[in-house]
């Protein structure tokens, strides 16, 4: 009996002669474009560019729902629909060159815990209308450097004591304990 070797084995279909097939005679030559429909309706479209292949899938209407380009540098995910939902029990991580998000109706962050942004470089954020910020403290640190408010109109700052240079002392309980710390400020003048 004639024994083959394992390359051998796989080239071959039958082990007949007569119905032998060879393995290279049933791969279709490459082409530069293919689409195969899905039992649900959606398609798949192959195309082969000059810079990237790319694979679209497309709904049930013919819409482009999803776009792979396969590149050199790596592949890029082109999502086209109505939501895109990314959840995950554990951490989301991002690390890129360059991140940018854009939207057109508006941007939420929401969280239960925590937000911390770290700029190693400039910050700057510019809004067309009126920018707020509010918290149970603010603290305004400029370390070192300076802090400049500039308006175009006035400046209105508004407390229930404003203190310019000075270490912050409880307020006073009484009419009578402020007009003794009144003095003895006086006094070590």
């Amino acid at each position: 009996m004639l024994d083959l070797t394992q390359a051998e084995q796989r080239s071959r279909v039958n082990d007949s002669p007569e119905t032998s097939i060879d393995v290279l005679d049933q791969i279709a030559e490459p082409v530069s474009t293919g689409s195969v429909m899905l039992k649900s309706g959606r398609r798949v479209d192959a195309e082969s560019g000059p810079t990237a292949d790319i694979l679209r899938v497309r709904g049930r209407g013919g819409e482009v729902t999803l776009t792979v380009l396969l590149t050199d540098s790596g592949p890029v995910l082109q999502f086209e629909a109505a939501d895109l939902d990314i959840k995950s029990a554990g951490r989301v991580s991002v690390t890129c060159d360059h991140f940018e998000l854009r939207a057109k109706e508006g941007i939420a962050i929401d969280t239960d815990g925590f937000l911390t942004e770290t700029v190693r470089g400039d910050a700057t954020r510019t809004a067309g209308g009126r920018a707020k910020q509010e918290a149970a403290n603010v603290e305004i640190t400029a370390n070192p450097g300076t802090v400049l408010v500039r308006a175009n109109d006035d400046v209105d700052v508004k407390g229930e004591r404003i203190r310019l240079n000075c270490d912050p002392a409880p307020m006073a309980r009484s009419w009578d304990e402020f007009v003794a710390r009144l003095n003895e400020d006086r006094s070590e003048r």
